[in-house]
């Protein structure tokens, strides 16, 4: 794919026992004076790697077996991704597919009918609370549009050496199909805040960042701050319970590279 004019990203805050968005006032009360805020360096672990055709009506299912409090990443390559130039028309031989990834029950929703829409489509990530299987459903966006995808399911496991403290303002590139992590060891009934900025100039800001409490990833709901720019913006986050609490940077598949600036901020 050819190097694009504007760059947008998905963030989630994500804590595996929850979190929840205090007021501005109450955000002095308990804020942290001092934590310490980590990259997430990982390797991938391939649990999925599928070429599949779509035929007009069909769905097709797929799954896999995840574990509590581990990261898993799911893409797939469909016409949106054949086209080089905002112009193009869609390679004809590509399906435009949609994708909901279920819990075991095959009705509570991580996410329901996703699709890679010009500008703002990207991998998903997810990350289950219990051990369980998760259903992987992929259905035809366009009905007068199917044909071959690709699809990948990819265990994110944790790194130390690629990990690094973040101690002031760094800088970090999100490029398509990019996910960075970072994360807290959160700590019951304290208040984390974390600045983030894109500050490429010129560059269109995210319409698509999302902070979500881990309910969230049970049930579809439990949406806390949504959509969000991440131009000059602090997320003030309290732990409920003790636990890690992860920020998600999804880069999708459509403008050129963004540069991004993440710190975490004290009392």
């Amino acid at each position: 794919m050819k190097t694009l004019t504007f760059a947008i990203l998905v963030l989630s805050a994500i804590m595996f026992f929850g979190c929840e968005k205090e007021s501005q006032e109450n955000d002095n009360n308990n804020s942290k004076s001092f934590y310490e805020l980590y990259s997430f360096g990982y390797d991938k672990e391939v649990l999925l790697d599928k070429t599949d055709n779509l035929v007009a009506g069909e769905t097709i299912w797929y799954e896999f077996e995840a574990s509590a409090n581990e990261i898993y990443n799911i893409s797939w390559y469909d016409a949106i991704l054949t086209m080089e130039e905002e112009s193009d028309e869609p390679d004809p031989e590509y399906a435009t597919i949609k994708v909901s990834a279920y819990h075991q029950n095959k009705t509570d929703a991580y996410f329901a009918n996703y699709r890679l829409i010009q500008m703002t489509g990207s991998d998903q990530t997810i990350i289950p609370s219990t051990d369980e299987t998760i259903f992987i459903k992929i259905e035809a966006y366009d009905s007068d549009r199917t044909g071959k995808f690709d699809f990948n399911v990819d265990h994110l496991v944790f790194n130390n050496s690629k990990s690094m403290l973040i101690s002031e303002k760094t800088e970090f590139t999100m490029s398509a199909g990019d996910t960075k992590i970072f994360f807290i060891e959160g700590e019951k009934d304290s208040i984390y805040n974390v600045y983030c900025n894109q500050i490429n100039e010129g560059v269109a800001l995210s319409d698509q960042i999302e902070v979500k409490a881990s309910n969230y990833f049970k049930n579809s709901e439990g949406l806390l701050v949504g959509p969000i720019y991440c131009r000059e913006k602090t997320f003030s986050i309290t732990a409920t319970e003790d636990g890690r609490i992860y920020f998600v940077f999804n880069g999708p598949y459509w403008w050129q590279p963004a540069t991004m600036e993440i710190e975490p901020l004290f009392e």
